[in-house]
């Protein structure tokens, strides 16, 4: 039962008068005027006219994208929908999705599904405006899984399936203008894609907190991501109608993102890349599978490791997570491994594979024979970490408006060794 507000908008029943959501319920609060102004393209632009819809044919298909469409209806804005998006967005499909946006010309981009339509979303956006001119286009992501926080990062991963290769994309000019969150959209979320999502979320947390880019502030936002995901993360995997452990499963994959959006990532990511390129594993499948054993390669935990005099710093960081997961033991040995321990109980209960060979993806002979070139890929693969670091300073759109340029900078990263051996110049862990 819907009622129509003064502004054109639509109250659904539940909601309070005041526009609060009543308890229990919920909607995607995009009233008209709201949405005129979330999709707002330059500064000297009133509206917007022309939207382009960046999404997967599952979200077409399962009804999901009208909750965007019909609100632009209201508001009277033209669409055009963009469907061609899978996972793990190859160059080809980017490529198709760039001269969509440049024979469109849309001045806004709303980009709605998983981390594979939101990072499609921003590289087509990115390379429209290199390639085709097309600046000023507004980006908003609506994520419907709890997983890549992609939604409030600088960074984009496309790949390259004929050389199994993945790319990231680092650049502040990839960031999106707005990210909604609605936990409602990741209700449909089947139990594995859960699982597999919401350990890149730990993932994500875990990595930006050992990082040696790590701050208070991208650590603050790391402890609470991981808090979320021990109380909250089983319970959605059990029961997808809880909306309440959807809601926070939904928050802490955007706090991750924030913090590794400041702190980088780690060797876990750039292996699970390269697992998913040759193999095709999911990414955040590939990242639980690996994490166990980078936690025990990061810790130095060994059999003599009792006798180390001094304690590297991140060991003290996974002890800290181990405590705010509650299994922290009697000393810093028990704890890594009950922090290991933890990690692979989530796995099992997760029904997560725990070694490549229970993928079924690939035999034990092609996998050793793809072992040196991932190693090499790996290793070679930019840590993501935000441009600025090479750009100290950066030119908005205000400071040079008058002069008609908009200047970004290369969407490349620093060259940062990232594999099995993390040199001393490296930022991670």
């Amino acid at each position: 039962m819907q009622k129509k507000k003064k502004d054109g908008g639509t109250r659904y029943k539940g909601h309070r008068k005041d526009g609060r959501r009543g308890k229990g319920m919920h909607s995607l609060t995009l009233k008209p005027r709201l949405l005129r102004r979330r999709c707002a393209g330059p500064p000297d632009s009133d509206t917007v006219q022309k939207v382009m819809i960046i999404t997967d044919p599952f979200v077409v298909q399962s009804g999901m994208v009208m909750m965007i469409t019909s609100r632009l209806d209201e508001a009277k804005i033209e669409f055009e929908v963009f469907k061609d998006v899978v996972p793990d967005p190859p160059i080809d499909k980017v490529v198709a999705g760039v001269k969509a946006v440049m024979d469109y010309k849309p001045e806004a981009i709303v980009a709605v599904g998983g981390g594979s339509a939101i990072d499609s979303a921003k590289a087509i956006r990115e390379f429209a405006s290199r390639v085709g001119g097309l600046d000023n286009i507004a980006l908003i992501a609506v994520p419907t899984t709890s997983g890549t926080g992609s939604e409030v990062t600088s960074f984009s991963v496309i790949s390259d399936p004929q050389e199994q290769r993945k790319y990231p994309l680092v650049s502040e000019s990839l960031l999106p203008t707005e990210a909604i969150l609605d936990a409602e959209l990741t209700r449909s979320v089947p139990p594995a894609i859960t699982a597999d999502t919401g350990m890149d979320v730990f993932t994500h947390a875990m990595e930006a907190y050992v990082s040696t880019q790590s701050t208070e502030f991208s650590a603050a936002l790391s402890e609470k991501a991981i808090e979320i995901c021990g109380t909250f993360l089983l319970r959605a995997y059990l029961d997808g109608n809880d909306t309440h452990a959807r809601k926070k499963m939904h928050i802490a994959s955007c706090l991750a993102g924030l913090s590794f959006n400041a702190a980088s990532l780690g060797i876990n990511h750039s292996l699970a890349h390269q697992l998913g390129a040759h193999f095709h594993i999911a990414h955040g499948r590939a990242n639980a599978m690996l994490l166990p054993h980078i936690i025990e390669y990061n810790s130095m935990i060994t059999k003599n490791s009792r006798s180390q005099k001094t304690i590297p710093a991140q060991v003290e960081k996974y002890c800290t997570i181990a405590r705010l997961l509650g299994v922290q033991n009697f000393n810093t040995v028990t704890t890594i491994r009950a922090l290991v321990a933890w990690v692979q109980f989530m796995l099992r209960e997760m029904d997560i594979p725990l070694s490549i060979s229970q993928t079924g993806k690939c035999t034990r002979a092609e996998y050793f024979k793809a072992i040196p070139d991932m190693a090499e890929a790996a290793f070679r693969m930019p840590a993501p970490r935000p441009i600025r670091d090479s750009h100290p300073k950066t030119i908005s759109w205000k400071s040079t408006k008058d002069s008609g340029k908009k200047i970004r900078p290369d969407c490349t990263a620093p060259t940062v060794q990232s594999g099995f051996f993390v040199s001393e110049s490296s930022n991670i862990q």
